[in-house]
């Protein structure tokens, strides 16, 4: 194996490795959510939604912990858990917060993971990391699913909106500063580490630039959410790497 395999297969034990940290958290958050949707009246189907997500979420960790054992060689272990906190801010009403939770975690960070996951499969090389990819993949379309029908029903219960002076404060606590750095081109070792399912910066960046602007700022739009400050938080974001700026 070339030291060029070698190094790009300990950073995708390391990768894999938080995600499984993400996973096990996510399936905590689901869990508490199925909860809060029960104790404001959600419907059936969308709190049984919530509870198999969390289900999904703790396989998914299962088969990080797999990637993490075969990149790293059984020399990587994954790092403690910690409690998954809420997310929404504690001024809101209850309903108003389990509202924010589903958006933060569905609409956005679910919808953009799915994103990113139908080409992570594309890209993958590895046969392992290519089938964990799309057997998580074809689970987070269904968490991201959650997330509109929801947000659907609170609609059509005529609620108002309590996210859009908020979208700042959750898009900048789901997406990494590192995100909006400037764009540079690909190194191999970048190239050999998207054969382990980590995509370059460049291509991450573009698919969540894309996903917010044609798909999740749309559709939270059709549901009477006002995106007005999200997406100039997002362009602030981005102008401050800007070669104008």
């Amino acid at each position: 194996m070339s030291e060029l395999a070698t190094a790009a297969r300990s950073a995708a034990a390391r990768v894999w490795c938080s995600r499984y940290q993400v996973e096990l958290e996510a399936a905590e958050r689901f869990r508490n959510l199925a909860t809060a949707l029960t104790s404001v009246d959600a419907s059936e189907t969308v709190v049984a939604m919530a509870k198999r997500a969390s289900t999904d979420e703790l396989r998914h960790a299962e088969r990080c912990r797999d990637l993490v054992d075969h990149f790293g060689e059984g020399r990587l272990h994954a790092p403690p858990v910690l409690e998954a906190r809420p997310v929404a801010p504690r001024v809101l009403g209850e309903r108003d917060r389990v509202l924010y939770e589903v958006v933060a975690l569905s609409c956005v960070t679910e919808t953009l993971s799915t994103a990113l996951l139908g080409v992570l499969v594309e890209r993958a090389e590895d046969p392992l990391a290519k089938s964990v990819l799309h057997s998580i993949l074809c689970d987070e379309i269904g968490h991201s699913r959650l997330g509109w029908a929801y947000l659907a029903e609170e609609y059509a219960r005529g609620a108002r909106d309590p996210v859009s002076e908020w979208l700042p404060a959750m898009l900048n606590a789901t997406l990494p500063n590192e995100l909006f750095s400037a764009v540079v081109d690909a190194s191999e070792f970048d190239r050999a580490l998207a054969g382990f399912g980590s995509l370059e910066h460049a291509e991450r960046q573009r698919i969540v630039l894309e996903t917010l602007s044609v798909v999740i700022f749309p559709g939270l739009e059709c549901f009477g959410i006002d995106t007005r400050p999200g997406r100039s938080w997002l362009s602030e974001r981005l102008g401050v790497h800007s070669p104008a700026g």
